[in-house]
């Protein structure tokens, strides 16, 4: 599904690109009407006629929410200042009923198409629980691509209208485009009304100039997303886990899992690095290996020194993990053939925001909280954890974990 939408976006936006401008002016913003309309319909009948019920509810709900708003202030001016007060109360109650019908609508629609079926396999199991015998029929829906952000979208420009912002457009063209522009709707960001309707109504030609320009526009939001937001993502993300981690309301979730499978299934996320840049995994177990642990959590674990191994191992790009299997527990190592860590240096390296710049061998992005995180979650189960490094020799993180009984 997901090779087919953008097969479908792809080719249809080279097409509005290449044929735009052969329109005269005042069809073009038809034209992006229909390229968009199509753009879903190609994917399923059933999205376009979601966008065209979405639509025309919106439109016709500001529309009647503007006219309330007029016939108020053609009351006022006639009305004693003393009665202002009850005038505005009435027609205030007015905008609210229909500004509320028009969302229970288009929540409706957001609820029947991205959650009934989870609520229903849901609500199946727990009537399986109670063996009530009767199971609800699952409805297969095709969810509208981009809904919640082409919901949020649609609904600021009834908030707006509401709020008296902007009063609601009768030209249903121009609300259709904005509410339905099949590049807005798959790439965002979600805008308001007063700043895009009017700009893509214009018909404006397409020139060189412009496609510079928005091309640039492009570029900076690439590098705001890739450079900015993954990484604060990244940050923030560490933040809240060792805040939880280390917070006294924490409890693990222990369980029994396969010790082998899990690193295996985390060695297969680096298979780009494998692939394409020579990194070498050893790994030499094949048995099943069970422990007891928080599953979660011992993944983090494994993946957060996994990581740090990749960032700092040698020019041969090799990592090594090795399963030590004891009477109780079983010993995790995970090795680098990078530069190793000075002995003075050891103890410092679980502590937040640690970083030896000398040990670096590539534009690697950490938040300094890796390992940190690792030296919680190991302490929290109560197991023995430590690091080996010598310079020049590599570094080698290990810990162990309890077997199943």
């Amino acid at each position: 599904m997901h090779d087919i939408l953008n097969r479908y976006y792809n080719l249809l936006f080279l097409i509005v690109v290449v044929f735009y401008n052969l329109f005269p002016k005042k069809i073009r913003p038809i034209a992006l009407l229909i390229f968009s309309w199509l753009f879903f319909a190609l994917l399923s009948k059933y999205l376009l006629i979601f966008l065209l019920l979405t639509i025309t509810t919106i439109y016709i709900s500001a529309i009647i929410i503007s006219k309330i708003d007029n016939k108020k202030k053609e009351v006022l001016k006639e009305t004693k200042e003393e009665d202002k007060k009850e005038i505005k109360n009435k027609y205030k109650n007015k905008k609210k009923l229909v500004l509320i019908l028009c969302l229970l609508i288009n929540v409706s629609f957001l609820f029947v198409f991205k959650y009934l079926k989870f609520f229903t396999i849901n609500t199946n199991y727990i009537l399986n629980l109670f063996n009530v015998g009767y199971e609800f029929s699952i409805i297969k829906l095709i969810s509208p691509i981009g809904i919640s952000f082409y919901t949020l979208q649609a609904l600021s420009y009834l908030f707006d209208c509401y709020s008296g912002k902007i009063e609601a457009d009768k030209n249903y063209i121009r609300v259709a485009l904005f509410m339905s522009f099949f590049p807005s709707i798959m790439e965002g960001p979600i805008a308001r009304y007063s700043d895009t309707a009017k700009d893509l109504y214009k018909g404006e030609k397409i020139t060189y100039d412009s496609l510079c320009y928005g091309l640039q526009r492009v570029l900076w939001g690439l590098f705001k997303k890739i450079i900015i937001a993954d990484r604060l993502n990244i940050l923030v993300g560490d933040i809240l886990d060792l805040s939880k981690l280390q917070s006294k309301t924490y409890e693990l979730n222990i369980e029994e899992f396969d010790l082998n499978d899990l690193i295996k299934e985390i060695i297969r996320r680096y298979y780009i690095l494998i692939d394409n840049e020579g990194y070498e995994f050893v790994y030499e177990n094949d048995k099943a290996i069970m422990v007891k642990a928080d599953k979660k959590r011992m993944e983090q674990v494994i993946y957060n020194l996994v990581n740090n191994a990749v960032n700092y191992t040698g020019d041969d790009k090799k990592i090594y993990i090795n399963l030590t299997e004891k009477k109780k527990t079983v010993l995790v190592e995970i090795k680098d053939t990078g530069k190793g860590i000075d002995e003075k240096d050891i103890k410092y390296i679980w502590d937040k925001y640690y970083h030896n710049e000398k040990k670096h061998k590539r534009n690697a992005f950490g938040t300094g909280l890796g390992l940190s995180i690792v030296k919680t979650i190991l302490e929290t189960h109560g197991y023995k954890y430590g690091v080996k490094s010598k310079l020049g020799e590599g570094t080698t993180f290990y810990f162990e974990i309890s077997k199943s009984k």
